[in-house]
């Protein structure tokens, strides 16, 4: 039988990274049910704008898309591979040069505990 007790325990750091990052999207409080009526009125606005990249902006400025890439990436198959979040972060616009992540595998070919990727941003080098 196949014991895959390292992949799993392989996994656990990075699910907790997504978990902290994706909580912070997450109400602090539960919201009332609305009346028929603002249900109504709330099906016909339009939805939230996608976040996008600013390239004059700040790192905050662009946060909301580089999260929004981020949990695309982690939400599909490929959520333990660097290079999944290095190329859709360039596809998004970030600029690949800028771009750094850590090895997806160890030396000897397992999967790695964890890995870290980020997107340097602003003229200081």
């Amino acid at each position: 039988m196949l014991d895959r007790t390292p992949v799993i325990r392989s996994l656990a750091p990075l699910a907790l990274v997504a978990a902290l990052l994706l909580s912070g999207c997450s109400a602090g409080s539960p919201v009332p049910s609305a009346s028929p009526s603002a249900a109504a009125s709330s099906a016909t606005a339009s939805p939230a704008a996608a976040p996008e990249l600013h390239p004059d902006g700040s790192a905050e400025d662009n946060l909301p898309l580089f999260d929004a890439v981020v949990a695309q990436v982690w939400a599909g198959e490929n959520r333990v591979k660097g290079r999944a979040y290095v190329d859709a972060l360039s596809a998004a616009g970030f600029a690949r040069a800028d771009m750094q992540v850590t090895a997806d595998e160890t030396t000897v070919g397992n999967p790695a505990e964890s890995i870290q990727f980020s997107v340097r941003w602003g003229k200081d080098q």
